[in-house]
């Protein structure tokens, strides 16, 4: 089942769907209006960007084991591989 967009996003999606089968010059309009919309509210994504980890956030589950209670975060280090992740086992 396909949920609508909430609100904020209805009109703009709208204009998109719209804009899929109608002659260039409309949807150059229409691409322009939703750049506004999108400029204006400023919607981002929030799988997009810093992850948690940045902010020392990790997840492990309970039965893994061997998992360092802490570790450098940094592409120099290459993240995760300081951690040895070949090391890591399942509790039983």
């Amino acid at each position: 089942m396909v949920k609508p967009p909430p609100p904020p996003l209805r009109q703009p999606y709208e204009m998109y769907t719209r804009a899929l089968g109608a002659p260039e010059a409309e949807r150059r309009q229409l691409g322009q209006e939703i750049w506004k919309i999108v400029l204006e509210e400023q919607w981002s994504v929030g799988l997009v960007g810093w992850s948690p980890a940045a902010a020392g956030v990790r997840i492990a589950k309970v039965a893994l084991g061997n998992v360092p209670a802490r570790q450098i975060n940094s592409p120099a280090m290459k993240t995760p591989t300081v951690s040895h992740p070949t090391t890591f086992f399942w509790k039983r």
